[in-house]
This record gives C-alpha cells, structure tokens and sequence, in this order.
C-alpha cells in the first residue's frame, strides 16, 4: 500500500475513533492502540467500507459555472459538438421546441381528432345518403392522430351526409374513450361534444372573454396536426381524391390500409405545407357531457392565461 492511501486510512481512522469518543480521558494509550489497529484491519479486508468513507471525508472540488450558458454558448456550438453534448442533432432539437412552444396542450395530450369525406363513385343503392354538404358523394373518415401526424385510431364507412358527431358517436372509439385516453384527452373542432376527454373550442356567441380567445387559437395550434395527417395522406395515396372501387367493404379495407402505410411511411419523402381552414359546425353534445367537457376545458384555459401573465 502506498504512502498516500497509508495516509487517507489513519486520517479516517482518526475521525472514527472521535466520532465514537473513544479517545476519552478515561482510556489509556494501549487500549487506543488496540483500538486503532481493530478499525485498520476491518478496513483492510472491506473495500467497499474503506471507498464509502473516503467518500465523506474528502472535500468537493468546487466546480466553475458558465454565465448564459443556453443563451450565449449553446447557439455557438457546431453539428457535432452538439450532438456530444445532447445526444441528438440540432434540427431535432429545434423540432422539438417548435412542438412544445407551438401548443399548451401536448403535455395531456393523447391525439388529436376529425373528419375527412372521401369523394366516391355513386353506389346502386341509397346512393342520396352518400351525398354531402357539397353536393358531392363520400364516405366519411374518422382519425385520432399524435403530434408526429401517424394515426392512433380510425373508423370510415359512414355516408358522406353524416354530421361528425354522429359519425363519432356511432364510432367503435365513443364508448371506449374513457379506457383509450385515461388521464388525458382529445382535440377536437366545434363539430364534436365537449366532455372531460375530448376537449372543443369555445363557441364564439359574441361575448368571449379574452382567455377564452386566447384558448382558442391555442386549440387551433394544437390540432393542426390532424389537419396535416390528412393532406399528407390524400398526398401520398391520390386515389382519395377520388376512389373508383366498388362495393362499401372494398372501399373501407383500401382506406384502412392507406392509413397503415401512411403510418409506416415516413414523413420527409413529401414536402407539404397547409394551414388550417375554421369550419362552421353546429355543437351537437349531450347536455351532462357539456357541462364536465367545461370544468376540464376552463381550467386549461386558466392555466393558459396564468402561463402568458408570466411570460409577459
């Protein structure tokens, strides 16, 4: 052994023997030696016991403190200094802030969700329910996607001349939504119900507060990604311009199977940039729903407000 550790072994011993006040006036000097050479030789055969205490009584180096280190020096750093320090690249780091900067929502975010019709050929039968607003025939899709724009949950078939909250009522996805968000919720536009997992825009009846409006585009911000997924996918599969398959269950399997692969593509092989467009659509909900969608609604609105006094 060393001087050194030689050293570092009687300074600790030393401390030991004053923490147990064994070195009294009472004890002789043999008793001390005895004492001093029991505590050495359990030392000696425990390392781990021996590195512990080191550990105590060696003083911590002070450390120096880089003044506006994320102001001032990250932006200075190149691509790979970067990705040494954060293990991600600077784009991705970027991305990232966009994301949660952009929406007050993400952090109980499950997804967001609407509607799309898919322009088909007449059917030979009730072809009239088929007809939309715009006079043209459809189906209509159902999606819940992530911020990432990929599908979560899906439900097409219904005729184009469906309501989107009838569509979701009559969806696989309405009744299991308390066991498929949990503690979190959905966006969605004024078309489906308020309730405490599926979170609407205030209706605007000309007496909004300002944090009421403030919620609002918010909201907007938040579930643009839906709107996005589903120009990315007309995009991508340009047969949902307009489907010219027969039969309702051949039409629902390609649609289904045009989100599957929507879901495996990835994203960069489209440049694509859209804006949202504000639908006007009557709020059909069920009054009880309404009124626990509010309390949930209104609490994030005040949250948002907090968080903007704040920053102002």
């Amino acid at each position: 052994m060393d001087k050194k550790k030689v050293m570092e072994r009687k300074q600790i011993v030393s401390a030991l023997m004053i923490a147990m006040e064994s070195s009294s006036s009472e004890s002789d000097s043999e008793s001390e030696n005895e004492e001093e050479l029991a505590i050495m030789q359990k030392l000696s055969t425990n390392h781990d016991l021996y590195s512990n205490i080191l550990l105590l009584f060696r003083e911590r180096q002070p450390r120096n403190c880089v003044i506006n280190y994320i102001e001032q020096t990250v932006p200075t750093y190149t691509e790979r200094e970067f990705r040494m320090h954060f293990r991600i690249s600077k784009s991705l780091f970027e991305n990232l802030s966009e994301r949660f900067l952009v929406s007050d929502f993400y952090c109980n975010l499950r997804g967001c969700i609407d509607g799309m019709h898919i322009r088909i050929d007449p059917p030979s039968k009730g072809k009239d329910d088929y007809i939309d607003r715009k006079g043209i025939t459809s189906i209509c899709l159902q999606a819940v996607c992530n911020e990432n724009k990929k599908f979560l949950n899906i439900f097409v078939g219904y005729p184009g001349s469906c309501h989107d909250s009838w569509v979701f009522k009559n969806s696989t996805l309405y009744n299991k939504l308390p066991s498929y968000c949990k503690d979190y919720y959905l966006l969605g536009d004024s078309a489906y119900p308020c309730n405490k997992y599926l979170i609407t825009p205030y209706k605007d009846n000309g007496h909004l507060t300002n944090a009421n409006k403030l919620f609002n585009i918010k909201l907007s911000s938040g579930r643009i990604a839906i709107e996005h997924s589903f120009r990315i996918l007309k995009q991508r599969f340009r047969q949902l311009y307009h489907c010219k398959l027969r039969g309702m269950k051949k039409l629902c399997h390609f649609v289904r199977a045009c989100c599957v692969l929507h879901n495996i593509a990835d994203e960069g092989d489209l440049e694509f940039t859209a804006e949202a467009t504000p639908e006007l659509n009557e709020e059909i909900a069920v009054h009880g729903e309404v009124a626990r969608g509010n309390s949930v609604r209104d609490s994030i609105c005040r949250d948002i407000q907090l968080r903007r006094n704040q920053n102002v």
